[in-house]
């Protein structure tokens, strides 16, 4: 039973390690190969910066991380773009991890600010790292939650917790201060969310069961998870039941009629 779990975590890590490689040669070629062999033999160097196309500073992946399927999913694939008839200011980032959706909102709008929310310890460093050429984007070491106090996090694949920097959840304990939406808006002066992007690892159930400022956000932007926790897509889908729903793969987009914005 031993040899076979560690055969499969095996197998599991070789596979993660060949999609960064892939990814790497696509956006940096032989300089992003050799930086993450070179990372594998001897645990240097621990980033790469990439410069994207359309992004005005230069962004930091950490190798051997999720953070280059993060930067696939948002600069490539660009899975957040999507048309708006107004023009945001206030956008909040929730599950911020290192940075990406915050980045691509920065240069999309750069007359918005960002509140981007990362509560694991490791992927807030990363986020501050990448966002500290922007002064649109406030980082803030918090999780969005269904009552204000504090969680704790948690990798949902501990022996993968190294490279899954994008897979960690919250639940109830302490460590890291938690908050509803209602209460961050209080606290940065703000009366609407024009676009909210929630990518939170199934929290979504927890923090849509309660959920009571829907009528106060224009536009979320949430991946659903499930696959991980059946009932999450119901969760979001009643508590946005004024929002029109389009749904592209496990993204959606919850977008508020013009009628009712106004």
């Amino acid at each position: 039973m031993f040899v076979t779990r560690s055969t499969r975590l095996l197998k599991r890590k070789m596979g993660l390690f060949r999609r960064e490689e892939r990814i790497h040669r696509e956006t940096s070629g032989m300089r992003g190969v050799l930086a993450l062999y070179a990372h594998l033999v001897c645990g240097q160097p621990k980033r790469l910066a990439i410069n994207a196309k359309g992004i005005k500073q230069r962004l930091f992946v950490r190798l051997g991380t999720s953070d280059a399927e993060a930067y696939r999913e948002v600069f490539l694939n660009n899975e957040y773009e999507f048309p708006t008839a107004f023009d945001p200011r206030n956008i909040v980032d929730v599950g911020a991890n290192c940075g990406m959706t915050s980045i691509f909102y920065a240069n999309r709008y750069p007359g918005a600010r960002i509140w981007a929310l990362e509560p694991e310890t490791s992927n807030y460093q990363a986020l501050v790292h990448n966002t500290r050429g922007y002064a649109n984007v406030i980082p803030m070491r918090a999780a969005l939650w269904k009552t204000d106090g504090q969680v704790e996090t948690f990798s949902k694949w501990p022996r993968l917790s190294g490279w899954d920097k994008w897979g960690f959840r919250v639940r109830e304990g302490v460590g890291c201060p938690a908050l509803t939406l209602t209460t961050l808006m209080q606290q940065v002066g703000i009366e609407t969310v024009d676009i909210l992007k929630i990518d939170v690892e199934a929290g979504e159930k927890e923090i849509f069961d309660t959920c009571d400022w829907m009528s106060k956000v224009k536009l979320l932007a949430i991946e659903l998870h499930d696959r991980d926790t059946p009932g999450c897509s119901e969760a979001v889908d009643s508590a946005a039941l004024q929002h029109q729903k389009v749904q592209r793969g496990a993204m959606a987009f919850y977008t508020m009629s013009h009628s009712q914005r106004a």
